[in-house]
């Protein structure tokens, strides 16, 4: 494997597409990216990485999600994409983005697609298997409700046991939350009611 790999190093066509990954995923790299993707486009079918990369500096993440997914299998890869909310560009040799992580919105909304991207995987062991560790790893990005509506007829609660644990503890733990701060607000309201009726008895009234 290592001879076939050093082999095809060595051929000029995989040195020219190694080069062009490293022009397009290049920090600050400046160039008309609608126009790339337009060559590139036809070739779409051997050029994932290529074109994993221009989705990525159009901001187009959900169709990055995708080719990640379908295209390359890469389901690490997708849920770093989908943890950064696409803020950077996809960099084509260590799989990672390069720059800040976006919005928290935005890092729903591409969570929401991954989901949507694992119950569509092909092969049903891997479909089952990536869709449970997305939601027990990464089950707070997601609404019980709408994982439940999605959840595919006939599979086994264990696939989302995980998730709905954690989800039921999250319920648990905010309520306690709220009981809490309701608390200290009753507190603090009382505290200032006292020092307001303090302050009304200590009040001498001039004759």
């Amino acid at each position: 494997m290592a001879e076939y790999h050093s082999e095809l190093a060595e051929e000029p066509w995989w040195g020219a597409r190694v080069r062009m990954l490293q022009l397009l995923g290049a920090e600050g790299a400046d160039y008309d990216v609608d126009a790339v993707r337009k060559r590139v486009e036809p070739l779409a079918d051997a050029l994932v990485l290529e074109m994993i990369v221009l989705c990525s500096r159009r901001g187009a993440h959900e169709d990055a999600l995708r080719l990640l997914v379908r295209g390359l299998g890469d389901y690490d890869g997708a849920i770093r994409y989908a943890l950064l909310g696409g803020g950077g560009t996809y960099h084509p040799v260590s799989g990672a983005l390069q720059g800040s992580a976006g919005g928290v919105e935005e890092q729903r909304r591409l969570f929401r697609g991954l989901l949507g991207e694992f119950l569509g995987i092909e092969d049903v062991g891997e479909r089952v298997e990536m869709t449970g560790v997305l939601l027990e790893r990464f089950g707070g990005w997601f609404d019980v409700m709408e994982v439940l509506g999605l959840a595919p007829e006939g599979w086994s609660v264990s696939v989302f046991g995980g998730f709905l644990e954690s989800a039921l503890r999250r319920v648990g733990r905010e309520r306690r939350e709220g009981m809490v701060v309701r608390a200290l607000a009753a507190g603090e309201n009382l505290a200032v009611g006292e020092e307001w009726v303090s302050k009304v008895e200590g009040v001498v009234v001039e004759e």
